[in-house]
């Protein structure tokens, strides 16, 4: 085989691949159902969110109780 054959076929394999792991993913990814914005922000600072929701809780409780100084835990 010539390499004026070669480079052609390999050029086009290469585009078929680019097309396959672009096109094929969007498809699933917009067909899903979009995250809740302070899901998604959590997901996009790189925290956990199901820790977050559990953390929020702990703060409330702490908020309210009046022996800590103004509502705070030491951090």
């Amino acid at each position: 085989m010539s390499l004026a054959v070669v480079v052609p076929v390999v050029l086009a394999l290469c585009g078929l691949a680019v097309l396959v792991i672009v096109v094929g993913p969007s498809r699933r990814i917009r067909a899903e159902r979009r995250l809740d914005p302070d899901t998604e922000a959590a997901l996009l600072l790189g925290e956990d969110p199901d820790q977050l929701s559990d953390e929020d809780s702990v703060d409330t409780a702490d908020a309210a109780d009046p022996s800590l100084p103004d509502g705070r835990r030491d951090r």
